[in-house]
């Protein structure tokens, strides 16, 4: 009977252990997840910053470009542009 006890005791001890190695194999996986979505973030962040920089340098592009256009046709319209360039009106 005592020997029975004993097995038992043995069993639950083992359980106990082989439930203590599986938490700590999951920490592991849980900390190895969290080191990955770290990196993942860092990336996610440096390509955003990649993103918006170039929208706005294109956009810096466009207002350049149009503004161009709105002075080259202001000027050639209201200073007398009109009769060199439209000679036949």
């Amino acid at each position: 009977m005592l020997g029975s006890i004993m097995q038992v005791g043995e069993g639950a001890q083992a359980a106990r252990d082989s439930l203590q190695a599986m938490l700590s194999a999951q920490d592991s996986v849980i900390q190895l997840l969290n080191a990955q979505l770290a990196i993942t973030t860092h990336y996610d962040a440096s390509l955003l910053q990649t993103v918006y920089w170039s929208l706005g340098t294109l956009a810096v592009i466009a207002a350049a470009l149009i503004g161009f256009g709105w002075f080259a046709n202001f000027r050639r319209v209201f200073s007398g542009g009109t009769a060199t360039a439209f000679p036949s009106i």
